[in-house]
């Protein structure tokens, strides 16, 4: 849903997430006689929603700043040593900004 604020746009938008990822976690147990190396693996697959928004200023005439955030939210899944009894959802959030360049190309059809 994009609103134009004079030069600028902003935009928000939400999705329906399904998301499957594979988490391996490697530990190393030390014994008196050796080192010994395990892995474990979570398999994370859950339904979430993600909350996305961004904002475009145009900084000259061939120059774009855009600076977005997005947070996707997820029912709990318990990893080996997490606690999730405090958090209702898992939050993953991230922060963005990228500069645009305009390259001066005309084309005539």
């Amino acid at each position: 849903m994009p609103v134009k604020l004079g030069p600028a746009m902003l935009s928000l938008g939400t999705e329906l997430l399904f998301t499957y990822a594979a988490i391996t976690e490697t530990t190393t147990s030390q014994n008196l006689q050796s080192t010994e190396k395990q892995k474990t693996t979570t398999h994370f697959i859950r339904p979430g929603l993600s909350l996305n928004s961004e904002l475009e200023v145009p900084v000259s005439k061939s120059f774009l700043l855009s600076l977005g955030a997005t947070a996707a939210y997820y029912i709990p899944q318990q990893l080996k040593g997490s606690d999730t009894s405090r958090d209702p959802l898992w939050r993953i959030g991230e922060l963005r900004a990228t500069l645009n360049y305009r390259f001066p190309v005309e084309v005539s059809l």
